[in-house]
């Protein structure tokens, strides 16, 4: 399992009326995104997504430099992509630990 955190300046969804707008429109395409398991919308600091992938391969024919030039175009600053494994979940809701292989 592979977790990315995607970062963008923290003007880049504009406020938060104009940022929820831009989630309820865009949430549902991420459902049919082969090999995700998650995406976290995310704001603070930065703008951007904390996703969830089945493996690095998935997240990285997702994360392409055509995805980063549209990212660019689209909000002005290009994204900057963070990769981590994840050894372990504790997942409190379901009440269970997971160990991925």
């Amino acid at each position: 399992m592979i977790l990315t955190i995607v970062a963008l300046p923290k003007q880049a969804y504009g406020d938060a009326d104009t940022a929820r707008q831009l989630f309820d429109d865009v949430a549902p395409r991420f459902q049919a995104i082969p090999g995700l398991r998650t995406k976290y919308f995310v704001g603070g600091t930065h703008s951007g997504g904390v996703y969830i992938w089945e493996d690095r391969a998935a997240a990285e024919r997702y994360l392409t430099p055509a995805w980063s030039a549209r990212m660019t175009k689209s909000y002005g600053a290009a994204p900057q992509v963070t990769y981590l494994d994840v050894p372990c979940v504790v997942d409190n809701t379901a009440g269970e630990i997971q160990l991925p292989e």
